[in-house]
């Protein structure tokens, strides 16, 4: 699958930002999952993995858009799954990154989903829960000694 960079497309910046945060370590890989990506009639799912952020940010362009969601690896995996997609999203793939295939942990990620059924969008009032207790949990890290967090929001 062709990765052709999209200067045009709008989270390119906070992407390549985010991308280069992943992969500041020399070696590091992520992994770019997506599954139902629309071509023509057909959905598929994509799978690649990823040394280069800017070639990573145009993977994901190069799907946005045509994919149901699009999910990335918070910490790196094994250097040799880069021969499964080296740099590049392969439609259709096989096999993708399990458990025993992280290498570090360098990243926690803390998702504040409201309990829902899949597929439905939070209320107004569950994401502002949401954000309620993410500030608290923040708040709570920070005084423990935690760094500064990543924070992002699906818009869900």
């Amino acid at each position: 699958m062709s990765s052709t960079p999209s200067p045009e497309w709008p989270g390119r910046g906070d992407a390549l930002a985010f991308a280069r945060l992943l992969l500041r370590r020399p070696g590091s890989v992520v992994e770019i999952r997506a599954p139902r990506v629309r071509r023509g009639h057909f959905t598929t799912n994509a799978s690649g993995y990823f040394d280069d952020p800017a070639e990573l940010v145009a993977a994901v362009a190069s799907i946005d858009g045509d994919a149901e969601s699009i999910y990335i690896t918070l910490n790196p995996v094994r250097r040799d799954l880069l021969a499964r997609a080296a740099n590049r999203l392969v439609l259709g793939a096989k096999q993708t990154t399990g458990d025993s295939d992280v290498v570090a942990r360098r990243f926690l990620g803390l998702d504040f989903d409201p309990a829902r059924p899949s597929g439905i969008s939070s209320s107004d009032e569950e994401k502002a829960a949401a954000h309620a207790l993410a500030n608290e949990v923040r708040v709570y890290l920070e005084s423990v000694g935690f760094p500064d967090p990543i924070e992002g929001d699906s818009g869900n």
